[in-house]
């Protein structure tokens, strides 16, 4: 679920951050592989920051979450020197094969 904070009033963040990417762990029975992959990987190079998330809807726990930072202009921004040149991102491969399943079904 991808949440964008600023998407009616332009100017909301959260702590900095306007995107909040949250995963279920849908393909992920242990839902830890993200957020330890890029607790790994970030001491060899630059990628997003990870942690867990415990999501409340109206006051109700509706589950664990991992929580990963957007690839954007402020994760370029904050990484390398411009945030305003071309940057390309693709998506995964298996979304796409689980959407044209669920589609499917």
């Amino acid at each position: 679920m991808h949440l964008e904070l600023d998407h009616i009033i332009g100017s909301q963040d959260y702590q900095g951050y306007t995107d909040v990417k949250l995963q279920n762990g849908y393909t992920d029975p242990s839902m830890i592989r993200e957020v330890l992959s890029y607790s790994i990987l970030e001491q060899y190079m630059d990628c997003p920051k990870a942690n867990f998330s415990n999501v409340y809807i109206n006051g109700t726990l509706r589950g664990l979450y991992s929580n990963a930072e957007n690839i954007n202009k402020k994760f370029n921004g904050d990484h390398y020197y411009m945030s305003n040149e071309s940057f390309f991102k693709c998506n995964q491969l298996e979304e796409q094969v689980l959407a044209l399943h669920l589609i499917h079904i």
